[in-house]
């Protein structure tokens, strides 16, 4: 089949198409040799080297904010227990004691008065039990010393055991990884003021 001017209409078709899908074609087929190509050995060893330096700088500080996370933690937990104790002495009318242990590892014990007449005045011996199980501290946080907190049911809160600075008894405590020491600073109405010591 001629066109009038002496060419066939197949090659003329088929020229065409090849003008027109002939190049985008040639594009194609090198965008895919680039995909196919992948990573050469020089920019695998670029990425791990920024890799490695990055967690070098961030690994370091993600310890030390997990243990500041745990002393903040252990000091939210001395401030609770001490306020709960205190309201716990005042509703029920008993006295409460909280027990700071150092061994075998750092932890507190809540305990009551359990005799027959609490509010008895002194000589009165107060029958301690237990109330709930000991709670721990973080494994990185030491206390310098063991001592107790009496929270008496008229709402003051008296020590044993602790050293006292200007009529207040206070904790030490310290984070083993981080050598940051905290002074738990408790006033006679179970006020909880945190210091910490450079």
């Amino acid at each position: 089949m001629n066109n009038g001017d002496g060419f066939p209409m197949k090659q003329l078709v088929g020229g065409i198409n090849a003008r027109v899908s002939g190049p985008s074609g040639a594009r194609r087929g090198l965008r895919q040799r680039r995909l196919n190509h992948g990573f050469s050995v020089i920019e695998m060893v670029i990425v791990a080297s920024l890799a490695l330096t990055v967690g070098s700088i961030v690994l370091p500080h993600l310890g030390q904010m997990r243990e500041n996370f745990n002393i903040q933690g252990d000091i939210r937990v001395v401030q609770t227990t001490i306020q709960s104790t205190r309201y716990n002495a005042i509703a029920q009318g008993r006295q409460y004691q909280i027990v700071f242990q150092t061994v075998p590892s750092p932890q507190l014990q809540v305990m009551m008065d359990n005799s027959p007449n609490p509010q008895e005045p002194p000589p009165h011996a107060p029958v301690w039990v237990n109330r709930g199980a000991p709670v721990p501290l973080s494994r990185s946080v030491q206390l310098a010393k063991g001592g107790s907190l009496v929270c008496d049911f008229s709402g003051t809160v008296t020590s044993t055991g602790f050293d006292v600075d200007q009529g207040e008894p206070y904790l030490e405590m310290s984070n083993s990884k981080t050598g940051r020491d905290y002074s738990a600073f408790v006033s006679v109405l179970g006020r909880v003021r945190i210091v910490q010591n450079h």
